[in-house]
């Protein structure tokens, strides 16, 4: 090889070794073009991070009476109350997507989340519902009296003005709401439970548990036909004899009840009157007469009527909020064998409910 050409060797590999070098310190990732420019100035990744939707707080509820003027621990069938319900938002209450209120019966007394109800149910409790604008609902699975007075419960006219605010549910309580404290030793209390959920997903409840709710009974009295319950007419010293009609009743509870009777201790005459034998032991004394009476037709059962109340039967379980109808309810009459005048007599009966 001649001396030229061996010089012109030694420059190309110089050339390869100086291409080499500037390859080793071009970044990764970037190729160089010719004129110099770069195929990318950049590069980027995703950042990520997450905000707690734990921006909701029901700071308590309450029971106020129905004119939302004292705190009470006990509610009545049949009469108003409002529920105040604080709560917060972090952000402003334009963020709160609804809340729920559940008023119920637990039978052990002990609050737990595990028993607060889905749904309602006329005896046991019922579920109201602020949707989150002005809206507000119960659901008392087909309650006619259970009932939310919603021109009467409050939420802020303009949401996004508060963080705060004290939510107010006007409800009534119904017939059958069972009674707290049916059985001695009994356990049982009422709860409210209130649950708000904002538009991220969060949630918070509080509640107050022990409520008592107290006995309630109704009754509606009337004749299988006629307007007087009829004995007709009766020879002296006539025993046992029973009415030609018989009475009706319709008894409503929301818990353990009685069926009592009781008369007036004299019934008058056009021109007479006759007393009742009120130690009636069997044979009524001289010119008075007895009553017996049950809540069916069968004198076998059956209680000797006195000027107060006697019980026909006791403890007999809740109702249905339309009652529990009775129909052949008997009264039987006894005339003593002498002292009483012809004539015709009236006196009123009475029955009554009374807690069991």
């Amino acid at each position: 090889m001649t001396k030229a050409a061996t010089m012109e060797t030694r420059r190309f590999v110089t050339m390869l070794l100086l291409a080499a070098m500037m390859i080793a310190v071009i970044p990764l990732g970037l190729v160089v073009l010719p004129g110099g420019l770069l195929a990318a100035d950049n590069g980027s990744v995703t950042g990520r991070f997450g905000v707690n939707s734990e921006n909701v707080t029901v700071n308590s509820v309450y029971l106020y009476n129905g004119d939302n003027t004292s705190e009470v621990g006990s509610m009545d069938p049949t009469s108003f109350y409002v529920a105040r319900v604080s709560v917060t938002h972090k952000n402003t209450l334009n963020f709160l997507d609804k809340i729920e209120l559940a008023v119920y019966y637990d039978e052990d007394g002990t609050f737990s989340t595990d028993n607060v109800p889905a749904s309602g149910d006329p005896q046991n409790g019922v579920i109201m519902t602020w949707d989150g604008t002005d809206n507000w609902t119960m659901e008392a699975g087909g309650s006619g009296t259970w009932d939310i007075v919603e021109s009467e419960c409050d939420d802020p006219a303009v949401l996004g003005a508060h963080t705060t605010y004290v939510f107010m549910f006007k409800f009534k309580v119904g017939t059958v709401a069972k009674e707290s404290d049916d059985d001695p030793g009994d356990d049982a209390k009422w709860h409210i439970y209130a649950k708000a959920w904002d538009t991220g997903g969060g949630t918070s409840y509080k509640y107050q548990d022990n409520l008592e709710m107290t006995w309630y009974g109704a009754i509606t009295v009337g004749l299988s036909g006629g307007t007087h319950l009829e004995f007709g007419n009766l020879d002296l010293g006539s025993e046992n004899q029973t009415s030609t009609n018989s009475v009706t009743a319709t008894y409503i509870s929301n818990g353990n009840y009685d069926r009592n009777i009781r008369t007036v201790g004299t019934w008058s005459g056009n021109n007479y009157s006759i007393a009742l034998d009120t130690a009636y032991d069997g044979s009524p004394d001289d010119g008075e007469f007895a009553l017996k009476a049950d809540d069916d037709s069968s004198i076998g059962g059956a209680v000797i009527v006195r000027t107060t109340y006697v019980a026909m039967e006791e403890a007999i379980g809740i109702t249905s909020e339309s009652g529990t109808p009775v129909s052949g309810m008997t009264v039987w009459i006894t005339l003593a064998a002498a002292g009483i005048n012809a004539d015709t007599y009236t006196g009123t009966i009475y029955y009554q409910i009374s807690n069991g």
